[in-house]
C-alpha cells in the first residue's frame, strides 16, 4: 500500500489548509507520512507555513517545503519533478496560492496517484476535482476551535473568565428590557468610577470602593449587596454583565463547547494587540462581538471607535471575520449608525432583535 502524503499550496489564507489537514487526519483518521507545502519566498517571509504547521499541530520531521516561483507554470512543474519522488498517494489541496500555482500543481499531480481537492470558501465544504466522481462536494466534518483558528492565523490569545452564573445575567436583562434600571445613575457610575482618572482608578483597584448611598440601589439590582466593592464589581455593573449574558446566550443557542468560544479575548500578533468582548467559531468561520449596553453615555465617539476596532481585525491582524455589535439601544434600520455599520460590513443586533430572538438568523 502506498504511503500517504498531504500536499498544500500556501498563501495568505491559512485556514483552508488547516481545515483540509485536520479533515483527513482527525476525521478520516488517515495516517499521513509526509506533509508537503508548496510555497514562495514572499509567503515564507510572512511565516504562513509555520502558522499552518502550528495550527494543525504537525511534527517538524514530517514536513517538506518546496519553494516555487509564483508566476511560472513550467518553472514550478520542473521544481516539482525534482522534489517529488517515491511511491506515494497524494491528497492535494489546491485552494491556496496563485492561479498559476494551482494550475501547475493540478497538472503535475493528476498524472500521479492522487486525489485533488478544492475547499469552497464560505460554504464549509470541499470538492473533489480529480479523479472524477459524481458526488464531488462534501461537507467539512472537522470543527476548528477558537485557539486553533487564531494560532493558524499567527495570533496569540488569552481568554477571560465568567464570574456570575447565567441565571444572574438573565435577571438583569429583564430589568433593562423593562426599564427598571436608572440608566442616568448607571452612566454616572461609569463616568465617575470606571472611567475615572488613573489616580482614583488605582485607588479603587487597591483599596476598593465604599458605595455611596445614592448608588446602593443600582448595585443591589445587580445582586451586589455589600458595603465595599472592588473594581471588578464596577466593571460588571457597567457592562461586564452584558458581555456574560451574550456569551451565555451564544454558547447555549449553538451548543458550543468552551474551546469554541471565549470572553474578553486578548489577541497579539507582531507587537500589535487588542481585546474583544466575545469571539467564537461556528461552521469553521470566526465571529467577533462587541457588547455595548448603550451608546447614549455622553461619549459620542464610542460608536465610531467600536466600528474601527472591529474593522481593524482585517487590516491589522489579517482576519476575515463576521463582526457584530450587540446593544440594548434600539437602532432604526435607516439610522446613521446603521448605515455606518453596514459600510464596515458590521451587523448591529439591538434590543428588539435580542428580545425577539431575531439575532440568530444573522449567524446561520
Amino acid at each position: 500500500m502506498s504511503k500517504k502524503v498531504i500536499v498544500s499550496i500556501v498563501s495568505d489564507q491559512t485556514i483552508p489548509n488547516v481545515l483540509f489537514i485536520k479533515e483527513f487526519v482527525t476525521i478520516k483518521k488517515y495516517k499521513i507520512d509526509k506533509f508537503v507545502f508548496i510555497t514562495t519566498e514572499k509567503i515564507e517571509k510572512k511565516g504562513k507555513t509555520e502558522h499552518i504547521i502550528k495550527g494543525a499541530n504537525i511534527h517538524e520531521e514530517n514536513i517538506i517545503k518546496i519553494l516555487v516561483p509564483e508566476d511560472d507554470i513550467r518553472g514550478m512543474e520542473k521544481i516539482l519533478e525534482e522534489e517529488i519522488t517515491g511511491d506515494y498517494k497524494y491528497f492535494v489541496n489546491i485552494t491556496g496560492g496563485t492561479k498559476m500555482m494551482a494550475i501547475a500543481t493540478y497538472n503535475f499531480f493528476k498524472e500521479r496517484e492522487s486525489e485533488i481537492y478544492y475547499l469552497t470558501i464560505g460554504k464549509n465544504t470541499y470538492k473533489k476535482l480529480h479523479p472524477y466522481t459524481e458526488k464531488r462536494e462534501n461537507k467539512i466534518q472537522f470543527n476548528i476551535s477558537l485557539k486553533e483558528y487564531l494560532t493558524s492565523s499567527g495570533i496569540e490569545m488569552t481568554a477571560g473568565k465568567i464570574h456570575r452564573k447565567p441565571e444572574k445575567t438573565g435577571k438583569i436583562i429583564e430589568l433593562f428590557v423593562n426599564d427598571k434600571i436608572n440608566r442616568n445613575l448607571l452612566n454616572e457610575i461609569r463616568k465617575n468610577l470606571r472611567n475615572s482618572n488613573n489616580k482614583l482608578k488605582k485607588k479603587i483597584k487597591k483599596e476598593g470602593y465604599i458605595i455611596e448611598d445614592k448608588y446602593k440601589v443600582i448595585f443591589e439590582q445587580f445582586g451586589i449587596k455589600k458595603e465595599k466593592v472592588d473594581y471588578h464589581d464596577i466593571e460588571y455593573i457597567t457592562g461586564g454583565w452584558f458581555e456574560e449574558y451574550i456569551y451565555n446566550m451564544i454558547k447555549s443557542k449553538f451548543n458550543l463547547d468552551k474551546e469554541f468560544i471565549g470572553i474578553n479575548i486578548k489577541i497579539k500578533r507582531q507587537g500589535i494587540d487588542n481585546e474583544f468582548d466575545i469571539m467564537f467559531t461556528l461552521n469553521n468561520a470566526l465571529f467577533v462581538i462587541e457588547c455595548k449596553t448603550s451608546f447614549k453615555t455622553g461619549n459620542k465617539s464610542i460608536f465610531i471607535e467600536t466600528l474601527y476596532k472591529l474593522s481593524a481585525l482585517k487590516k491589522e491582524f489579517g482576519l476575515y471575520v463576521k463582526s457584530y455589535i450587540f446593544t440594548l439601544d434600539e437602532i432604526e434600520e435607516n439610522s446613521t449608525n446603521q448605515k455606518r455599520a453596514k459600510h464596515f460590513n458590521i451587523n448591529i443586533i439591538d434590543k428588539k432583535k435580542i428580545i425577539n430572538d431575531e439575532w440568530i438568523n444573522n449567524f446561520i
